[in-house]
C-alpha cells in the first residue's frame, strides 16, 4: 500500500513539474519592402501613427514554450486574445483597454524534449484592418496593443507559468530622446 501511494505521489509531482510551459512573450514587426519576403523582428515599441488602411507593417505576437520533460510533448492547443488601448484621436490622455477585437488559437504539433519552441501568433489581417478602420472613421485610434496567451491544460496539469500577457505600446509620431 506504501509503494502504491508513493507511486501516485511521484507521478502527480513530476507531472506538476514537467509540463510544457510559457517561458517567454513578445512582439515581432515586419515592414514590407518592395517584393521581399516577409521578415520579422523582435521589437518593444511601435511607430504607427493613425492611417485607415495600414499598407506595409504586420505585427504579430510570438511565445517560448519551454519542455522541460525527457519526452516531447504532442498535440499543444495555445489559445490567445489581443485587444487594444484606445484613445481618441489629438489627444494625449492615457487610453481605455476594450474587449478583444480578435481571438485564436494555435496547435503546436510537437516540442522536443528539454528544447525550447518559438511560436508566431499571427494576426488575421482582415480583422485587424476592419478594426483599425472602424476605430479611425469614430475618430479614435490604439496606442498599444495587449495579447493574453495561455497554454490549454489537459486533465491532471496545473496552470502555474502557462499564462503570459505582453503589451505592445504604440508611438503616433517620433518621440525626442533625451541623450
Amino acid at each position: 500500500m506504501r509503494l502504491i501511494l508513493a507511486a501516485c505521489f511521484l507521478s502527480i509531482s513530476t507531472s506538476a513539474f514537467s509540463e510544457v510551459f510559457i517561458s517567454d512573450a513578445g512582439w515581432e514587426l515586419s515592414i514590407r519592402m518592395r517584393k521581399q519576403n516577409l521578415q520579422y523582428h523582435r521589437v518593444d515599441h511601435w511607430m504607427f501613427p493613425p492611417n485607415p488602411v495600414p499598407k506595409r507593417s504586420r505585427p504579430r505576437a510570438f511565445v517560448a514554450l519551454k519542455n522541460p520533460n525527457s519526452k516531447p510533448e504532442h498535440a499543444i492547443l495555445l489559445r490567445y486574445s489581443v485587444d487594444a488601448r484606445l484613445r481618441k484621436i489629438g489627444t494625449t490622455a492615457d487610453g481605455i483597454w476594450t474587449v478583444p477585437f480578435l481571438t485564436d488559437e494555435k496547435r503546436v504539433p510537437r516540442v522536443k524534449a528539454g528544447e525550447t519552441l518559438d511560436v508566431p501568433l499571427t494576426l488575421n489581417r482582415a480583422a485587424l484592418g476592419a478594426y483599425l478602420k472602424k476605430m479611425y472613421n469614430a475618430g479614435f485610434w490604439p496606442d498599444a496593443f495587449r495579447v493574453r496567451v495561455m497554454v490549454e491544460p489537459r486533465p491532471g496539469e496545473g496552470l502555474d507559468r502557462r499564462f503570459r500577457e505582453t503589451t505592445l505600446p504604440i508611438s503616433w509620431r517620433p518621440e525626442v530622446r533625451s541623450k
